[in-house]
Parts: C-alpha cells; sequence; structure tokens
C-alpha cells in the first residue's frame, strides 16, 4: 500500500507507483469520489471507460441473466429488506396476503 502526507496546506504528493498505474502526468486533473463505504476513490479527470479494463478481479462465479431471474422471486425481496405483504390489505381472517412476484420485482426496482 502506498501513503503520502497531507501538508498544512491541504497538499500530498500521489507516490510514483499510483502515477504510474492510473498514466498520470503533471497538469493531469483528478476526481474525488467517495463511496459508500466512505473509502475516497481517486480517478483521473475524464478517464476514458476503455482504460479501465483489468482493474477490477473477475467475479469468484459467472451468474446468467435466467439464474438471476429465478432467484429474484424466491430470495430478492427478503435480501433487501422489503415485506412481502401488502401494507394494510386482509383477508377475510384479517391476516396480511402475500403480495404477487410481479409486485415484488415492480417494489424491489423501485428502491434499487
Amino acid at each position: 500500500m502506498s501513503t503520502s502526507t497531507l501538508t498544512s496546506k491541504g497538499q500530498t504528493t500521489i507516490p510514483k507507483d499510483i502515477r504510474k498505474r492510473l498514466n498520470l502526468h503533471p497538469g493531469d486533473r483528478l476526481e474525488f469520489v467517495i463511496d459508500e463505504d466512505d473509502r475516497v476513490l481517486v480517478l483521473p479527470d475524464g478517464i476514458d471507460a476503455s482504460e479501465l479494463a483489468g482493474m477490477l478481479k473477475p467475479p469468484a462465479r459467472l451468474v446468467s441473466v435466467e439464474d438471476m431471474n429465478r432467484a429474484i422471486p424466491k430470495e430478492g425481496p427478503a435480501m433487501i429488506g422489503l415485506d412481502t405483504e401488502r401494507p394494510g390489505q386482509t383477508s377475510g381472517a384479517g391476516r396480511s396476503q402475500p403480495i404477487s412476484q410481479g409486485h415484488a420485482v415492480e417494489q424491489q426496482a423501485m428502491y434499487a
């Protein structure tokens, strides 16, 4: 892991190995992005998407669209914390009725 020190003016030097990996040169602009885990990503401003090829590790397991579609009705709503019952809708015995699979997918897409 590369490290750098922040000066009193808020400046830092990007380590040589990072500059080389990102193909950075004097005068290049950088974009700072904070992800959902509060990690800071540093990207060359205006980077071409083709330059990102190979930066991510391949997935441990490939999943087809068909496999994903089969998993959504089984695990989808529960995986993202959605209820599987419609609020306020009850059957004759006063119990809530389960929502349809189509409604679960609509609700899941709405929260995605």
